[in-house]
């Protein structure tokens, strides 16, 4: 009977990582979806230049508030972009000490559901649960921020600096990497964290462009 307790107390489980790769991969995605927004807007308007006018900017007419709102949402956004890459660092430590069902290392680990199978402790599993139900909350706090940026860009109803465009095509085509391309895990956690910086640097080119040149 004691040795039936000590295998239990020291039973591992093992989780799969894979959602919270996919989560982050989805967050990213509606920062990126702003390249889907401005090519729809050039569908509907039919213009040939259809994401710089400098002379169209109604950035200087809008209200205080307004312009609030616009620092507030890419405030946000670079803290929840900032908090998650954070977390992700904290799983990646987790995922690089502990052992795995089949002796594998992550990159040797396809990215599929089931593939990774790391063999947690009560204190790592812990760990492993918080930093999932945190990433998740962020993800869904950084989607809801997207939306909000796009609506704004909707309503300023000016012409985007190709430099947003461009930015915002770079962060699509990583993502359609990761999911279109056969990687293993190890592979699309790092460029998770690599969509994270591109993200970062996109919110750093939307405010430029809308506080230095058209305030």
């Amino acid at each position: 009977m004691q040795e039936e307790n000590i295998v239990i107390n020291n039973h591992k489980t093992d989780p799969d990582p894979v959602s919270i790769s996919l989560a982050v991969l989805g967050a990213l995605g509606s920062l990126a979806s702003i390249a889907s927004f401005l090519e729809g807007r050039k569908h509907q308007r039919h213009r040939l230049t259809p994401f710089y006018n400098p002379d169209h900017a109604l950035w200087g007419n809008k209200s205080v508030s307004f312009k609030t709102k616009f620092r507030d949402r890419i405030t946000k956004l670079d803290a929840g972009f900032e908090d998650l890459k954070g977390r992700l660092e904290t799983l990646s430590s987790l995922l690089s000490e502990v052992e795995y069902i089949d002796g594998t290392r992550l990159s040797e680990q396809p990215f599929q559901f089931g593939a990774v199978q790391p063999l947690l402790d009560k204190q790592d599993l812990a760990l492993f649960f918080r930093i999932q139900n945190e990433v998740n909350q962020l993800c869904n706090k950084i989607t809801k921020e997207c939306q909000g940026l796009i609506r704004i860009l909707d309503d300023l109803e000016r012409e985007i600096s190709p430099e947003i465009y461009s930015k915002t095509l770079q962060l699509r085509s990583m993502l359609n990497k990761a999911i279109g391309t056969k990687m293993n895990f190890r592979e699309v956690f790092d460029l998770n964290l690599k969509c994270i910086e591109t993200a970062l640097e996109t919110c750093e080119y939307i405010r430029r462009d809308f506080e230095e040149r058209y305030e």
